[in-house]
């Protein structure tokens, strides 16, 4: 059986790249969305304005959404503000939306 998982990972990364360059026009903490496939990185900042990282509301965010069930975690060392996300390569498009769903209300409530 041919599972296509290059073609998967890239139409799937499109649609993961879409949704959280979306969560960012609506989070104030989300700085900058990049990535490639299904490997992205979602910059988490004090301020978009001097894309400040704010390592200690990523820290935060990744608590939130372990609690409601998504583990993520915050790349590189100390300094660095940046989620990353690497779902598995036969992720559905319906585990990424729950995955997104939580991620969207981890990062609400950290703003409030």
């Amino acid at each position: 059986m041919e599972e296509d998982l290059i073609e998967r990972a890239e139409r799937l990364g499109a649609y993961l790249m879409n949704r959280l360059r979306d969560m960012m026009e609506r989070h104030s903490s989300i700085g900058d969305v990049r990535g490639k496939g299904l490997l992205i990185g979602v910059e988490i900042v004090g301020d978009k304005a001097s894309k400040r990282p704010d390592v200690e509301a990523a820290d935060r965010i990744c608590a939130e959404a372990f609690k409601r069930g998504l583990y993520i975690i915050r790349m590189g060392s100390y300094g660095t503000g940046v989620l990353r996300v690497a779902p598995p390569l036969v992720v559905t498009r319906e585990q990424l939306d729950e995955a997104l769903r939580i991620l969207d209300e981890s990062i609400g409530i950290v703003e409030a």
